[in-house]
């Protein structure tokens, strides 16, 4: 996994995948967390990003994902619950699953075997009452950008968001 710790915090690779259906949005939450995010995980070294998206979405609900084009690369600065400071690289995906892998009247329950995880289907025009973390793809998400960008976001008190 292409994560490191050092004195001053802790740095990680991630890829997701922004599945789309009908007007919602494919999410997951860890159990016991206040938080949801989008289906994805760590890069493994050697993986592209594209193959990691493919790769965890298999793991987390033994379906398998097509990668339709890369959408933003996000630099994620936030702190994790204890309070250490946390720089993410994440990398977000549009992918495609089939039309009746993920139920769509009911949480989900994943697979993966060291993580509790469940997911869903939240309509886009009330992610802005989901707690998603990073919190920019609220917005983001209501109208993809045709070509990749670039995202600086800071989760802190004054959340600012840089693209490019």
């Amino acid at each position: 996994m292409l994560t490191f710790r050092t004195e001053g915090g802790v740095f990680n690779c991630r890829a997701a995948a922004v599945v789309l259906r009908d007007n919602a949005l494919l999410v997951t939450q860890e159990a016991g967390a206040s938080f949801w995010y989008l289906p994805g995980g760590q890069l493994e070294f050697g993986e592209s990003a594209a193959q990691a998206v493919a790769r965890e979405v298999h793991e987390q609900l033994a379906i398998s994902a097509h990668v339709v084009r890369p959408l933003f690369f996000v630099e994620n600065f936030f702190a994790l619950p204890d309070g250490r400071p946390f720089h993410e690289w994440s990398m977000y995906f549009l992918a495609e699953i089939e039309p009746d892998a993920v139920p769509r009247t009911r949480d989900v329950n994943g697979v993966e075997s060291h993580l509790d995880l469940r997911h869903r289907w939240a309509p886009i025009d009330t992610l802005g009452r989901l707690p998603l973390r990073p919190a920019f793809l609220v917005d983001a998400l209501k109208d993809l950008p045709a070509t990749m960008q670039h995202v600086v976001y800071r989760d802190t008190p004054t959340r600012r968001l840089d693209r490019w």
